[in-house]
């Protein structure tokens, strides 16, 4: 592989301002393996106006003579800055969240993009369906600043820990309910939880400390109840998340939320179990609490899987020489069909202050949904009636 793909390339990344320790980790990747002559930056958060942070993307491609266009995530980016500078650009979009968001986002902007990364092999295999490049890669995890000493014995302070999210109404939180009164030694993190977040260093030795450490499969999708109503399948969507690399890069023992995507990365029974229902789970930690043995040898099988595969030092060179491959390609952008699912779906970007400013506002018709505050509307009237449903 040559480890120089961005060679004499100045590339531009679009990624939000908070860090994130799987997006951030891509884009270092990026730099350190791709060897770029220029990197710059447009930078979002919950607060940014779309039409400057678009204005900044089309003048820094512009003036800065920009080849790769790289966004990572989601936004409200402007297709026609995609279509004005697509002899000019390699673009790319890379995005954790296509399991999600898929046919609400991810496949109308792909008509955009030369080639899309995806943690989805099943989302992969919908790209690629429609004509799109594609790539599935694993979530990107480097044990640099956990400070784990893998070679002290393993003392456990717990039999059964969770680190992440809740979210009323999705089948993990009533398991964890379950859980909690069934077990004694049982902890849980995150932001809905009264022990609150883990940095780094602590979430790994968590990780190492706990017997058996527990994931779900689930997609968030009460972040987003609207889309249940054009797509009620969404709460059986899956996806692998990147707590079960995280797991495993730490040593520890996983039990994870049975998922068909699984087996692209792992072998079951072997580098991790699954459960698949609320009885099997139940089940899996009896077994595995009175057999220390076995799930050593598991965890040890998944740490040194992970260690060989999709370790940063390992995968991230791996990456860019898949990547490669597609550097010549380019999506043909004829007629983009751009439906009132992705319409919907930014309307979430959308400030109710600026729609007073005449280019803001032509600039929602054209690309967001003109009915925006009916729909809103109706759509918090059926909430209302209806509220479980949509958490």
């Amino acid at each position: 592989m040559s480890k120089t793909i961005f060679q004499n390339k100045k590339i531009l990344i679009f990624k939000k301002k908070t860090y994130s320790s799987y997006y951030d980790l891509i884009v270092n990747a990026l730099i350190e393996y791709g060897k770029p002559e220029e990197v710059h930056y447009v930078t979002y958060n919950s607060e940014s106006d779309i039409v400057d942070i678009n204005d900044q993307i089309r003048n820094k491609i512009l003036y800065r003579n920009i080849n790769v266009f790289i966004a990572l995530s989601y936004y409200f980016i402007d297709p026609q800055i995609l279509i004005d500078f697509k002899k000019k650009l390699w673009s790319i979009r890379i995005d954790g969240d296509d399991s999600l968001i898929f046919e609400h986002y991810s496949k109308w902007y792909a008509q955009l993009f030369d080639l899309n990364l995806t943690t989805s092999i099943i989302c992969n295999n919908k790209f690629k369906e429609l004509g799109y490049k594609s790539i599935v890669y694993p979530t990107f995890v480097s044990t640099k600043k956990t400070n784990l000493d893998y070679s002290q014995t393993i003392e456990f302070k717990h039999d059964i820990s969770f680190v992440g999210v809740l979210r009323k109404n999705m089948k993990r939180n009533e398991y964890i309910s379950k859980i909690n009164k069934k077990f004694k030694n049982f902890i849980h993190y995150g932001a809905d939880s009264k022990n609150g977040f883990l940095n780094i260093e602590n979430k790994y030795k968590l990780y190492r400390q706990t017997k058996i450490n527990l994931d779900f499969s689930g997609v968030g999708y009460n972040q987003f109840p609207q889309l249940l109503d054009y797509e009620p399948s969404l709460k059986n969507n899956q996806t692998v998340t990147g707590r079960c690399f995280e797991v495993l890069a730490a040593g520890g023992f996983l039990l994870c939320e049975d998922n068909s995507m699984l087996k692209y990365f792992f072998q079951i029974k072997e580098d991790l179990d699954v459960f698949k229902n609320e009885n099997d789970l139940f089940n899996k930690i009896e077994y595995y609490l009175k057999n220390e043995k076995l799930r050593k040898k598991i965890a040890n099988s998944g740490y040194l899987k992970f260690k060989e595969k999709y370790s940063y030092e390992i995968y991230a060179p791996k990456l860019l020489s898949e990547m490669e491959k597609f550097i010549d390609y380019r999506n043909p952008i004829n007629n983009i069909t751009w439906p009132i699912s992705v319409r919907l779906f930014l309307t979430r970007f959308i400030k109710k202050s600026r729609l007073l400013n005449l280019r803001y506002f032509l600039f929602i018709v054209k690309w967001s949904d003109k009915f925006y505050f009916l729909r809103k509307l109706i759509f918090k009237f059926k909430y209302f009636l209806n509220r479980d449903y949509y958490l």
